[in-house]
């Protein structure tokens, strides 16, 4: 039963409960506000029914369910259930078809996509950034998490959770053995690549099975050139990626191809990582949520491994050293049926614990600043000083571009760096793609 229904019932039953943004008055002295509230609430037979594409074992699942069971325990009756579907296609899969049956459950997982948007319009989805707000929790968030959960219009309908900085990560021994060093600008990261190639040192691990890797790459180029106006134009039709910009991207990919690893193309994720930690590839672009893998049993960075971030470019350019991919992984949107004050309750207790259990238990940077951080390592230190201080953000294409667009966009790209196909086929088929759909919306 969604809980804004049964809150419903406990007012005609004559129980009076109390919104979390109202004021109250006549509780006892030294009793706070929140506390009073909550003496009023129901949490008997209060469940929260979730669907998730997470991974089980992830830091942002465990603090989840850890934030959840404590809050529990101090709520006899109250359960949150999730269903996770870790494969991605079949979550979605499964989300549209209850979206299009009016079952969504609860809590679910998205980014701010297209399909998100449909449910916005139609008013499925609670506004969260205003509920983050009326719960006095907005600021805890960093700016960058607020950003990348916004839509393009900056209206933020859910809750982030990690904090991501997406970095080269790269072997100084390696680096060392070719005689080269960290590249300030994509000239010279392609110039580190060719000599790391000469020594017969395989430049760059990827693994582009879930296709969105080799998409990043394309982004780096209009990123550096326009910021995220390339990509919110492209949607929208008002850019062409046959344009100058758009075939800078396709001939950058196809550049860079011959120094990926041989099968990159259908590679496991796994597969990159196990490269690049195995000191076989020299080169690896990836976010922080693969520092697990790059760390030592004291958490510090394993001896061989240093980092730097997006190369910059030569000639106009609209961002900087300081800008880059920084984000906050998927996202949690709560469905307006749901919402009552039992809900509001809940949602303040995960967000106002949320950073501080995940990095302590978990070792997961969260989209949140943790109130402690004396003590860490340094490399968390480090990334979490980045996260509040990136400037502009860069915007990840498979979030923004519709579904069909997006499926032609991974798989014509792939060609391209294949040499299967041209920038300039490429480019048209990309741009025939977005007018088909705007024509049909």
């Amino acid at each position: 039963m969604k809980c804004c229904k049964k809150a419903v019932s406990l007012l005609l039953a004559g129980t009076m409960v109390f919104s979390l943004a109202g004021s109250l008055t006549g509780f006892a002295e030294g009793e706070t506000a929140d506390a009073a509230e909550e003496e009023n609430l129901d949490f008997s037979n209060f469940t929260i029914k979730a669907i998730s594409s997470r991974d089980t074992k992830g830091g942002n699942t465990q603090t989840i369910e850890k934030l959840m069971n404590q809050f529990a325990e101090e709520h006899p009756g109250f359960k949150y259930d999730c269903e996770y579907i870790t494969d991605r296609a079949s979550y979605l899969q499964k989300l549209k078809i209850l979206a299009a049956s009016d079952e969504l459950p609860d809590w679910f997982d998205e980014n701010p996509t297209p399909f998100a948007r449909t449910l916005v319009d139609a008013g499925k989805v609670v506004n969260m950034g205003e509920l983050l707000k009326e719960l006095d929790v907005y600021d805890l968030f960093y700016p960058v998490a607020i950003t990348d959960s916004s839509f393009s219009d900056g209206e933020m309908y859910s809750i982030p959770w990690e904090g991501n900085a997406e970095y080269f990560w790269y072997n100084k021994d390696l680096f060392a053995q070719a005689g080269v060093e960290v590249p300030k600008s994509f000239d010279e990261f392609l110039d580190v690549c060719a000599k790391l190639k000469e020594k017969g040192i395989t430049p760059i691990a990827i693994g582009n099975k879930d296709q969105w890797p080799i998409l990043r790459y394309a982004a780096q180029m209009p990123f550096r050139r326009n910021g995220n106006d390339f990509i919110y134009g492209l949607k929208e039709g008002t850019e062409k990626m046959n344009s100058e910009i758009g075939l800078e991207s396709a001939n950058f990919v196809q550049t860079l191809a011959p120094y990926f690893n041989e099968g990159w193309a259908t590679a496991e994720y796994n597969t990159a990582v196990d490269l690049f930690v195995g000191q076989k590839a020299a080169i690896y672009y990836m976010g922080t949520w693969v520092l697990p893998s790059l760390v030592d049993e004291n958490k510090e960075l394993l001896p061989y491994i240093g980092y730097f971030k997006l190369p910059t470019v030569s000639g106009d350019t609209t961002t900087g050293a300081d800008d880059y991919w920084a984000n906050s992984g998927i996202q949690t949107y709560v469905t307006t049926e749901s919402m009552c004050p039992e809900m509001k309750a809940v949602i303040k207790y995960v967000v106002e614990n949320f950073a501080d259990t995940a990095l302590s238990e978990f070792d997961m940077i969260s989209s949140m600043a943790p109130k402690e951080t004396e003590g860490l390592p340094q490399v968390y230190q480090d990334i979490i000083h980045d996260l509040n201080n990136v400037g502009i953000a860069g915007q990840c294409w498979d979030v923004h571009l519709d579904p069909a667009t997006l499926e032609v966009t991974e798989k014509e790209i792939v060609n391209v760096a294949l040499g299967e196909t041209t920038p300039e086929d490429y480019a048209n088929k990309v741009d025939e793609s977005i007018a088909s759909y705007i024509s049909s919306k």
